[in-house]
């Protein structure tokens, strides 16, 4: 099966004044649609502090496949190790880059093992 990440954007981004001391918060999953049986979707969801602001963002990488995704598919490691791993630089260069263009010190997210990630999800 050939696997391309198809796009990637951001779907929701609010910047705004917060009175709460917050940390950084990345969450991420996959979801499928019937009716697009030949692709499928990579979401996070992060809130970042930056001085007394909380920034939020969703996020959503699709990717496309030869082949119908069948549940064989859906349980091997593409898209919960691979895809997320192909999908969250995009994010990381994102989130650097609105911070200095709006006049911040620019941050970068934290890497993430996603395989470790999915280990210790599996043991749960």
């Amino acid at each position: 099966m050939d696997i391309q990440l198809d796009n990637y954007r951001i779907t929701s981004l609010k910047f705004e004044k917060s009175e709460k001391e917050s940390k950084l918060s990345v969450g991420h999953g996959v979801a499928y649609q019937e009716e697009e049986a030949k692709s499928f979707v990579i979401y996070f969801e992060i809130s970042l502090p930056v001085e007394d602001k909380l920034l939020y963002i969703s996020y959503i990488a699709t990717f496309t496949t030869s082949k119908e995704v069948d549940n064989e598919f859906k349980e091997s490691h593409f898209p919960s190790v691979n895809a997320p791993a192909i999908a969250y630089p995009y994010l990381r260069a994102f989130v650097s880059q609105f911070l200095l263009l709006s006049g911040y010190e620019p941050q970068m997210l934290p890497t993430f093992n996603f395989v470790k990630m999915q280990e210790e999800k599996t043991k749960k």
